[in-house]
Order: C-alpha cells, then structure tokens, then sequence
C-alpha cells in the first residue's frame, strides 16, 4: 500500500515474511506492481532492525 501526502511524499507500508529459523527479525518483503501476481514479481531480503542498527553507527 502506497499513501501519498500532499507535499508529494509517499510512504510504501509492505507486510514482511518472516524467514524462520534465521536470526531474528531477518525477512523478506515483495517487490511487485501489483495488483495481479506477476513474474515479474521477486521476494526482496531485509532486516530493518538490522538496518537501523547500522544506521545509527
């Protein structure tokens, strides 16, 4: 889901998947246009709590 504000900012809002049996909060969200499946459409890694630990550094 995409929100837009009326300055011209967006924010995504993405559900992630939680990738069990690997160090905590490591996941992964989709990268798709929507709004019907398509090959196009790939899994992406993330851990954002990870990335925000890395970022502060």
């Amino acid at each position: 889901m995409t929100i837009y504000y009326a300055d011209n900012m967006h924010l995504d809002i993405t559900p992630s998947l939680r990738d069990w049996g690997t160090v905590e909060r490591q996941s992964v969200i989709m990268h798709a246009r929507g709004p019907k499946a398509s090959d196009e459409d790939f899994e992406v890694p993330m851990n954002a709590y990870g990335f925000v630990e890395w970022y502060k550094c």
